[in-house]
This record gives C-alpha cells, sequence and structure tokens, in this order.
C-alpha cells in the first residue's frame, strides 16, 4: 500500500507480521520544519496501520470457535470420590476405606448402556476389594536380571559360509525331485507367457547379533483373603457432554462390621443394640430414580438392629414393539437384578478374594548385522525398545446359606435416554432369620399351604443412602 505526503512516497508492506514502512525521496534538499512535519506524518500512519492490523488479527483469533476441553469422567470422579472421603471423615472409628473407579465401556446412546453400567460398578467394585485385600495379605517376589553380550572381534560382522553336507540317497532323490518338478513348472509358465523369475523365492535374511544388553525385572505379587463385613459405603455416577460415563464405589470395613457377618453368617444376633427407623422410612421405596443409583449392599440399621440391604439391577434392552415380548425380558432382566442382589448379601456375610499381578519392565539395546538374502549386501542395524507388560487376574468367591433374606421391593426405571433399568432390594437381617425358622417349625396345617452424536447434559450422582457412620 502507498501513501503520499507532498514529495515523499511512503511504502507500506506486512512481512511476518511485523509493519514495515520505507520512505523514497523525491527531492535532494528540503525545508527543516517541512521534513519534520513530513516525518511526523509518516510515524503517525504507521502508528495506525499497525492498530489496524493488530485489530485484524485480534478480530481473525476472535472468529475462531475456542474448543470446548471435554471432561474426563475417571478423573471428574477421583477428586469427588476424595472429597467425599475427606467431607465425612471417613477414615475414622476403625473404619478402613478403599475406592475403585471404572469406566463404562458405550456410550449413554447405546441400547445396552444400562448394562454395561452395572458392569462397570462390578469392576469398580473389584479393583476396590483386591485394593482392600492386597493391604492386609500380599506376598511379593522380584527379579531383576540384566544380559550383556558384546563382539568386538575384526570379522564379527561376516557372516559364515554354509557348509555343504554329505546328502543321503532319500534326500537326495527328494532335491532331484523338487528340482525336476520346477523345471517343468517353468516350462508351462513360459508357454503362457509368464516369466518364472518373478516367482523365484528369495533366500531369507540372515541376523548376527554383535551387541545386546538387556536389562529386565519381573514383579510377581499374590494374595489370597477370606473374609466377612466388607460393605459398599457408596455408589458414584459420571458422565461427560459426549455421554461417556465412569462409575466409583468406596467399600468399607471394620471390626464391628465384621462382627455384624460373623453373628448373621452363624444365625446369631449383632451384639449392637442401636435401633432407627424402619427400612421403608430410610429407603427411597418409592422413587426409582433414586434407587437406580444403589449398588452393592449398605449396612442400616432399622427398627429391629443392623440389617442388610442389598441392590441389584439390570436392564431391559427389547425394542419389541409387542408388549407380551417386552415384559418376556422384563421377567429375565428381574432374574439378573434378584441374583445380583442375592450374591451382594452372600458377599457381605462372607468372600475370598484371589489376586495375581504380574509386571515385566525391559530396557533393551542391540547392535546387529544384517545380510540381505537377495542381494547379499550387509548393513549394521541398532534397535533400542522398552518393553512394558502387566498381566492381572482377580477373582472373588462367595458362598453363604442365606436363610429369611427378603425381597423389598423390585422396581423399573425409564431413564431419560430411553434406559428401561429394573432393580431388586433385598434385605437380611437376624429378625428375618428368626422369622424364617418359625415359619419352618410350623406344623403343617390340616389344608395344606400353597407356593448422531448427541451432546448430552453432564451429570454426576451418589446413592441415595448411605450406612450408619456412627454406629459402625
Amino acid at each position: 500500500m502507498r501513501k503520499v505526503f507532498g514529495s515523499v512516497v511512503i511504502a507500506v508492506s506486512f512481512m511476518g507480521g511485523v509493519l514495515v514502512a520505507s520512505a523514497e525521496e523525491t527531492q535532494t534538499a528540503q525545508e527543516p520544519a517541512q521534513a519534520a512535519a513530513q516525518n511526523q506524518a509518516v510515524q503517525q500512519e504507521s502508528v495506525a496501520l499497525k492498530n489496524i492490523a493488530e485489530e485484524a488479527n485480534s478480530g481473525a483469533e476472535a472468529q475462531a470457535p475456542a474448543k470446548k476441553p471435554v471432561k474426563d469422567p475417571s478423573i471428574e470422579l477421583t477428586n469427588k470420590i476424595n472429597t467425599f472421603i475427606a467431607k465425612k471423615n471417613l477414615r475414622s472409628n476403625g473404619r478402613q476405606i478403599f475406592s475403585g473407579i471404572a469406566i463404562i465401556n458405550q456410550p449413554i446412546s447405546h441400547p445396552d448402556y444400562a448394562k454395561y453400567r452395572v458392569f462397570a460398578y462390578e469392576e469398580a467394585y473389584l479393583t476396590a476389594l483386591t485394593t482392600f485385600f492386597k493391604s492386609v495379605a500380599l506376598s511379593i517376589k522380584a527379579e531383576t536380571e540384566q544380559k550383556v553380550f558384546n563382539d568386538q572381534s575384526t570379522n564379527r560382522a561376516k557372516f559364515e559360509e554354509d557348509l555343504k553336507e554329505e546328502q543321503t540317497t532319500f534326500s537326495s532323490i527328494i532335491d532331484k525331485t523338487l528340482a525336476l518338478a520346477g523345471a517343468k513348472l517353468d516350462a508351462a509358465l513360459k508357454e503362457y507367457g509368464i516369466d518364472p523369475a518373478q516367482f523365484n523365492a528369495a533366500p531369507a535374511d540372515e541376523k548376527k547379533t554383535m551387541l545386546s544388553n538387556a536389562f529386565t525385572q519381573k514383579t510377581v505379587q499374590r494374595f489370597s483373603k477370606s473374609l466377612g463385613g466388607v460393605t459398599t459405603l457408596q455408589t458414584f455416577f459420571e458422565n461427560n457432554e459426549e455421554g461417556t460415563g465412569a462409575v466409583g464405589v468406596i467399600i468399607a470395613y471394620s471390626p464391628k462390621i465384621e462382627s455384624v457377618a460373623e453373628a448373621l453368617k452363624t444365625g446369631r444376633k449383632p451384639a449392637i443394640d442401636k435401633t432407627g427407623k424402619p427400612l421403608t422410612e430410610l429407603l427411597p421405596m418409592e422413587d426409582s430414580e433414586k434407587l437406580s443409583t444403589m449398588l452393592g449392599t449398605r449396612l442400616l440399621i432399622d427398627e429391629n438392629g443392623p440389617v442388610i440391604v442389598a441392590f441389584g439391577q439390570w436392564a431391559n434392552s427389547s425394542v419389541s414393539e409387542d408388549p407380551a415380548i417386552r415384559a418376556e425380558y422384563r421377567n429375565a432382566a428381574f432374574e439378573q437384578a434378584s441374583a445380583m442382589a442375592y450374591k451382594e448379601v452372600s458377599a457381605f456375610l462372607n468372600q475370598s478374594c484371589t489376586n495375581e499381578i504380574e509386571t515385566e519392565r525391559s530396557k533393551i539395546l542391540n547392535e546387529f548385522a544384517v545380510k540381505e538374502g537377495k542381494t547379499g549386501m550387509i548393513t549394521e542395524q541398532k534397535e533400542k525398545e522398552i518393553i512394558d507388560k502387566v498381566f492381572r487376574q482377580a477373582q472373588a468367591h462367595t458362598s453363604s446359606y442365606l436363610q429369611g433374606a427378603q425381597t423389598l421391593t423390585q422396581w423399573i426405571y425409564q431413564s431419560p435416554e430411553g434406559h428401561e433399568m429394573v432393580g431388586v432390594v433385598v434385605s437380611y437381617s437376624f429378625d428375618n432369620i428368626m422369622q424364617a425358622k418359625a415359619m419352618f417349625d410350623k406344623e403343617p396345617s390340616s389344608a395344606g399351604s400353597a407356593e448422531t452424536k448427541k451432546e448430552y447434559d453432564p451429570s454426576y450422582k451418589e446413592g441415595a443412602v448411605t450406612m450408619d457412620l456412627d454406629t459402625f
């Protein structure tokens, strides 16, 4: 761009984002006052153009939409769980607290999202459980090894020629037979205008190690423990804007909780006299949305004393328009949820956990010569590797005789995303055991008895019910 001020021509250009101004004099001599005025005009024009350039650049930056960062639900849950533990002062009264988090493997738009959500809870629970058992029963075996080989010979890159061994009559016949078959095949290919040479197999490349340094460390962690009195203290659910979710869980153990589990497992009354409100007042029995946030067990105090409440849930993924077919799938989902709830009660009374973790870390440096089979050319090459392997296997087992476990309620919840979730709530207490024994001890009566990519609103939820922290 060119501006003319009197007898001075100002050439203005932008180069690399920097404003450059050059003046071309058209007269050989000027009055001092006139020259000063012209210089001042040049400076003002330069400043004005510089401001225009800066405004243009800032305007272009403003037009580019800022990319909104997507939150990682597992990181969000980690922070919220830590805050929850600190705020509730959970690590008190002899309680041991452990947590686990698992990503839900499918987005919230997936038809089986609710089922993957349950699986994520079970993974998170197993993570927390193995962390707990590892803290009380762990054996470690570590092994460190270093292997070094260094060939500095002058002929280290030379490959030995293969020595021809005498052939047996049988192997000689085989070689001749193959050679004859190959010659006939080559002749047949030539008849059809095909060059047999393009199908000739090239010898394999050969590799000769000249230097090797491998540092390896292997660790094996094993533990196995059987224990009762581990309960789910709280569950957490997080979803981000893209519909990716995670489930978190906090489990709790204390000698008092274990004493309740031991007493109920053997059919005795727990040595805790405290009583509270009926379960119908403690649990959101009529609120299926709140019940959908409950998984695992909770140790509560009702009007009769300690009671285990277990929550199981599953989902009905049927999209059939036939009500009868949808009902059949719903019934099957209730069976899954019920089995899960009873399993949770059994796990509270007694469960064993075995875990094995094998890790391997290696640093490898190799220098070797390579002889190409096709050309016979020898080149020297290097390779550097890091090996990072983890193998983990965890198993939890439970086995208990549940006499008197009762189903408190069944629920159905239709989520805003259209997932039909079903659940079962089961209770188990000393009072339940006594009622069951009284029922079976009675004499039978004469009358007998009968048998696109969518953006979602970020969400965060906690379980609606937690255990009595003052008691346990």
